[in-house]
C-alpha cells in the first residue's frame, strides 16, 4: 500500500503566476484519487488581504482530500499595524473553514505549527507551547507512524539561512521524535536527510508552487510517497515536480528514497 502526500508552499494568492496556477489545478485534479493528504506550509497570500484569502479558499474547495495548513509570514498584515499587532491571524482564520491544523492515521502523524513572529517581517519564532503540543500529539501516534512537523520556516537549512529564533527551541522541536519536517519560506526546493541530533531527520522544503515571486527557480512542489506496512516503519520516496512549458513534470533525475 502506498500513501501520497502533496507538499505545497508559498502560493502567494495576490501575486500568482497564472499558468502555474492553471497547471497545478490540472495535475492535482487529474490525480486527486491518488492523494491521501495535502500539506501547505504557509504564505497562502501575498498581503493577507480578504480577497486573497477568498482566492485561497476557492482553490482548496476544489480538492478532495484533507488539507493541513499553517500560516506564513505573508499571512499576517504587513502595513495594517494595529491588526498585525493585535489580531494578526484574524484573516488567516478564514482558512480554518476548509483546512485542518493536524492529521493522524495509522501511518501518518502530522502536526502543523505556526512559526510566524508578527513583530518581525521575515524571521520566525518557536514557542515552548508548540514543543509541548508536538510532544503530546506524537505520543498518540500509531507505533510505526511517520511523524511529520509542518511549519513555514525551515528548522534546518543546508545553506545556513537561519530564520528561526531561538535556535535552542528549534532543536528541541526537532527532538520531539519528528521523522520529517515540511517547510517553505525560502522559495527554493531542497530535500536533505540530516543527523544533527544523532538520528535521521528528513527535511523537505518546497519552493513556491504558483507565485511569480521566484528566486532563481521555477514553480514547483513535492509528492511524498510512503511505502506502508503496519508491521514496520515506512520508507519514503520524494518526487519533485517543476513547471515546464507543458505543465508540471517530475524532475529528470532519480527520485530520492529514505528510510528511518
Amino acid at each position: 500500500m502506498t500513501k501520497r502526500v502533496l507538499h505545497l508552499s508559498d502560493l502567494h494568492f495576490g501575486r500568482v503566476n497564472a499558468p502555474a496556477l492553471e497547471a497545478l489545478c490540472e495535475i492535482v485534479l487529474a490525480r486527486k484519487a491518488e492523494l491521501d493528504l495535502i500539506v501547505v506550509t504557509g504564505d497562502w497570500t501575498q498581503r493577507a488581504r480578504t480577497v486573497e484569502f477568498r482566492a485561497a479558499i476557492e482553490f482548496v474547495s476544489q480538492l478532495s482530500c484533507p488539507v493541513v495548513s499553517v500560516p506564513g509570514n505573508h499571512d499576517v498584515p504587513l502595513y495594517d499595524l494595529p491588526r498585525r499587532l493585535l489580531a494578526p491571524y484574524s484573516r488567516y482564520a478564514k482558512m480554518q473553514s476548509t483546512t485542518i491544523s493536524d492529521y493522524q492515521d495509522e501511518f501518518l502523524s502530522v502536526v502543523g505549527l505556526s512559526t510566524v513572529n508578527p513583530f518581525r517581517v521575515d524571521s520566525g519564532h518557536v514557542h515552548q507551547t508548540d514543543i509541548d503540543r508536538t510532544h503530546a500529539f506524537f505520543s498518540k501516534a500509531a507505533p510505526n507512524a511517520l511523524k511529520i512537523i509542518a511549519c513555514h520556516h525551515p528548522l534546518f537549512d543546508p545553506r545556513e539561512m537561519r530564520w528561526l529564533r531561538p535556535e535552542y527551541r528549534a532543536k528541541r522541536l526537532l527532538d520531539t521524535g519528528a521523522d520529517v519536517v515540511l517547510s517553505g519560506h525560502s522559495h527554493v526546493q531542497w530535500v536533505q536527510q540530516s543527523d544533527e541530533l544523532g538520528r535521521a531527520i528528513l527535511h523537505i522544503s518546497a519552493g513556491t508552487s504558483i507565485s511569480s515571486r521566484l528566486r532563481e527557480e521555477v514553480n514547483g512542489f513535492h509528492v511524498i510517497e510512503l511505502e506502508t506496512e503496519v508491521s514496520k516503519r515506512p520508507g519514503v520516496l520524494v518526487k519533485t515536480y517543476d513547471l515546464t512549458k507543458t505543465g508540471f513534470l517530475e524532475r529528470d533525475r532519480p527520485s530520492q528514497r529514505f528510510t528511518f
